[in-house]
Order: C-alpha cells, then structure tokens, then sequence
C-alpha cells in the first residue's frame, strides 16, 4: 500500500466517524495537500477547515475536517474565503490589477466580494442561500394555501417555475401536499407568480447587500466593475430573472457564470495548484494548518 493509499484510508476512517458540518465547504487533496474554502467568518473559518477531498486514483469524495488531515498525514491544510475559490473557478483573473465583482450563492450563505491583485477588497456574507428560499416558499403556502409541503417540493417549484420577476410569463404548475386544515392529502396549481412573491423579500435583501458591497468599493474597482460586471456562482445564480433584477437595481451588467454550481469546487482545485502565488499577494486571507505548530494566516 502506497503512502498516499494510507492516508486516503486513515481519512475515510474519520468520515465514517460522523464528523460532518454544514458550512459551504469544497476542497482537493493532492501531494498531501488540502485546501478548503468556507466564508469567512463561519464556524469552519473560525475553528476548522472543512472540506471534500478527493482523490482521481481511489475515487474519494466525502466531507473531512482539514486538521484531521493534518493529524493522519497531510503535510499542509489550507483554508482559502470561498468567493476567491468561486472567482477562480469562474476563470477569472484574480492577480491582475483590475477589480472584479463575484457573488456566490450557495445553499446556507451568499458572498459577496470585490477582488483585485490576488486579494479581496471589499465582502460581505449573508444568511441568504438557496435552503432560504424554499424555507420561504413553505412559509408562503402555509399561509396563503393552508398546504404544508416539504423542503424537497418546495426546491423543485422554484427550480422548474421560480423567477425573481413578477412580469415575467406566468408558469403554473400541480403541487402536491397535506391541507393543514383537515390533514388529508390536496394537490393546488401555483404559478412563477406566487413563487415570486414567496422569494422576493430574501431576493431583495440579496440585492442590498450587492449594492452595499458597491457602495465601500474603492472608486478605481468602481470604474472596472462598471466596464465588467457581476459574476454570479453557485447555485442560486440559476435562478430565472436574477441577473435581470441586480442590473436593473444596480446599473450594472450581471451574467452568470459557466457550470456556476462548480465553481467553488474547480477554483479549490485551481488555487492548490496555484498556492504559492496567493500566498505571495498577502492579501489573500489563506489560513494554513501545519503538521506541526499552529494555525496561522498569510
């Protein structure tokens, strides 16, 4: 067994342990190397590194904690903010001197954050992601429709007919659910419409936070945000009419990314293979955890 087989089976080990977490997390092991990201702030920011590890040759791909990896024979963990791993991903060139925009909506938090020369600027996170949302649209037909459904049927109304635009051309689909009134089985129409008006408070505090994150942004990142715009990642960025809304309430160009629910994980990959040179910038808020000694940011 190769010394990399040892670890890799050390770390499925401790996964099976249950040591789980729910923070927005990606990650990839290479050469005894793990870098993770987690927003800033979060408890995986404050205490540990979590993140997936995988491994092309032995197929792995599970949940870890990075000092955990230190511990079983990991030579280093790096803990990178998760909107630079969503910028690099998004093929963005984040060491040159021009600003750029990201927003990443994930399923429990979306960042937002303003990037230049390798280091972010300006962020901010929010308690808004996907899971959010259809926590609303349950509220919603709870109170206007006296139907309780779950998490999961909420989650597939807004993906196959949620929109963030009430002129948009109104879809209307069967949902199925209990009526909370005689608790038996009852199926309504709902259409983009309603859907809409479930999202739209959580929608528009999304966008204030965009407008916020502008409002602190350096005039000279202003001026290249303007002639750039706003990348959006994550999986919530594929939601009908956002990109319209944030252009029509900020002035500014925004268009998704490509394979956005990807891009966190790709830019994880990306910026191993790349540690060195965001470590140079010493703006790039990366936390390393050593075999030995402590943690420390660079």
């Amino acid at each position: 067994m190769t010394e990399d087989s040892t670890q890799l089976s050390g770390l499925e080990s401790l996964l099976r342990q249950g040591r789980w977490t729910h923070d927005p997390i990606a990650a990839a092991f290479q050469g005894g190397r793990l870098t993770a990201t987690a927003a800033e702030g979060s408890d995986a920011w404050r205490h540990t590194a979590y993140g997936f590890v995988h491994d092309s040759e032995h197929g792995l791909l599970a949940p870890m904690p990075a000092e955990a990896a230190v511990e079983v024979g990991a030579k280093e963990a790096f803990l990178i903010e998760e909107p630079m791993a969503a910028a690099i991903g998004a093929n963005l060139n984040v060491e040159e001197p021009r600003g750029k925009m990201v927003v990443d909506i994930g399923g429990g938090t979306t960042d937002i954050a303003v990037i230049s020369l390798g280091g972010i600027v300006v962020s901010k996170s929010l308690r808004i992601g996907g899971d959010r949302l259809d926590e609303g649209i349950v509220r919603y037909l709870r109170k206007q429709y006296n139907l309780a459904v779950g998490e999961q049927t909420s989650e597939n109304l807004k993906i196959m007919i949620g929109t963030c635009l009430q002129e948009d051309p109104d879809t209307k689909m069967i949902l199925k659910g209990r009526d909370l009134l005689q608790g038996l089985p009852r199926q309504i129409e709902v259409s983009s419409l309603n859907v809409s008006m479930a999202i739209g408070e959580m929608v528009q505090a999304l966008i204030d936070g965009v407008r916020n994150v502008l409002e602190l942004t350096p005039p000279e990142l202003s001026a290249d945000i303007i002639d750039r715009g706003i990348v959006l990642t994550g999986g919530g960025a594929l939601l009908r009419g956002l990109t319209e809304l944030i252009t029509r309430q900020t002035g500014i160009n925004c268009f998704t990314a490509d394979d956005p629910m990807e891009c966190v994980a790709l830019g994880t990959g990306k910026a191993l293979a790349e540690i060195d040179k965001l470590q140079a910038s010493g703006r790039s808020g990366i936390l390393v955890n050593r075999r030995k000694g402590r943690k420390k940011k660079l």
